[in-house]
């Protein structure tokens, strides 16, 4: 299998979490398309991806709606990235002081950045990601 097969099951994954926990939500094709890149980031990254220029277009309905259905997500790739849909949320909530960040430190691993206003495990929202 590989890797945009990967990203896409893993995306197929995530859609239909989606689907279980918010039957009523519409996520298009170019937004499932960003989700299954992200997906493939996070399981063979290259070291070139942009995480911010794909979470970015997502709509404030997928995000919040990624971040409810979080708990739900028992998959170790999409756990790890729930870290990203959430400080993506603390952004556009007003959380942050400034807009986070990524850096890559290697072509496998890389490193978010970002300056709370208010710590991520204290936003009821956000509490039980971070428990």
């Amino acid at each position: 299998m590989d890797i945009k097969d990967q990203a896409s099951m893993l995306g197929n994954m995530l859609r239909e979490v989606l689907r279980h926990s918010m039957p009523n939500l519409e996520i298009n094709e170019v937004e499932m398309e960003n989700i299954a890149q992200l997906c493939a980031m996070g399981t063979v990254s290259t070291g070139e991806e942009d995480p911010k220029s794909l979470i970015r277009p997502l709509s404030d309905m997928t995000i919040d709606s990624i971040i409810l259905a979080s708990k739900n997500l028992t998959n170790p790739i999409l756990v790890r990235l729930i870290k990203i849909f959430s400080i993506e949320w603390c952004f556009r909530h007003g959380h942050l002081h400034e807009d986070w960040k990524w850096e890559w430190k290697t072509p496998r691993e890389g490193q978010l950045h970002f300056r709370a206003i208010t710590p991520p495990n204290e936003i009821k929202e956000l509490s039980e990601l971070y428990s």
